[in-house]
């Protein structure tokens, strides 16, 4: 589940490709938002994890990207079914990466 912060907005994966990207700045280099969202996906999907549900928000402004990623349980892998989500956000020039952990929750 993707809770987002009142201004944000919710946007499907492919709406991404038409936010606009802002320009290179110093060491500062911009990952396209659908960029970035598609490689996640297909990394998991390269890796096997059965995704289940997505759901993408972006700031008031489009410079942050926020997603969510729920997976189906995997086997072997003891978790609690429904549970699982890969986090991200991007805080423009500040970003530091994509920040991943593992939320559980009632699926």
């Amino acid at each position: 589940m993707l809770m987002l912060h009142k201004g944000c907005r919710r946007v499907v994966r492919a709406d991404l490709a038409d936010i606009p990207v802002p320009e290179a700045s110093g060491r500062h280099l911009p990952v396209p938002h659908h960029v970035l969202a598609d490689t996640v996906v297909a990394t998991a999907e390269d890796l096997g994890l059965p995704l289940r549900s997505e759901s993408w928000g972006l700031s008031d402004d489009g410079m942050r990207l926020y997603g969510a990623l729920d997976f189906d349980p995997i086997a072997k892998l003891r978790m609690p079914e429904g549970t699982g989500a890969w986090r991200m956000s991007s805080e423009g020039p500040s970003f530091n990466g994509i920040q991943q952990g593992w939320t559980g929750y009632a699926g």
